[in-house]
């Protein structure tokens, strides 16, 4: 093999490794970017502090503010203790953007409703459904 035909070869090995990881790179920095917003978002909905979340999950408060803004990656051990303090799924947290703004009402339901007994949480499930079937049949009046 000549010099140059192996010169050509290392450099297109040296390209498809940069190519590789640059996806991988990007595609952690996107989790990350959605811990950071998620992290933030509910911790607001719950009206407490970096430094109440901090407490609750047993981090440091300069450690949580760094998850806020992307700047760390948690262990898998973080992940759970900061789903717990945020009470949410840790695949919540990780989970990217949907096009439904209402997802996350959805999802405070669903926590509130594990509460309730089967024949409860069945009677709101039917009260919702209702809801929305009164909701829809009032647009379709109106137009």
């Amino acid at each position: 093999m000549s010099i140059a035909r192996a010169t050509i070869e290392q450099d297109s090995s040296n390209l498809v490794n940069f190519v590789m990881m640059r996806r991988k790179t990007t595609k952690r920095n996107h989790l990350l970017n959605n811990l950071a917003k998620h992290m933030r978002d509910r911790r607001r909905a719950l009206g407490i502090t970096q430094e109440q979340l901090a407490e609750k999950s047993g981090l440091s408060t300069n450690y949580v503010a760094r998850l806020e803004i992307a700047d760390k990656t948690p262990s898998f051990a973080t992940l759970i203790a900061l789903s717990e303090a945020l009470q949410v799924d840790a695949s919540e947290l990780l989970a990217g953007d949907c096009n439904r703004p209402w997802i996350g009402d959805a999802q405070e339901i669903a926590r509130i409703m594990e509460s309730l007994n089967e024949r409860d949480s069945q009677f709101v499930l039917n009260q919702v459904q209702n809801t929305v079937e009164y909701l829809k049949s009032l647009r379709k009046d109106q137009s």
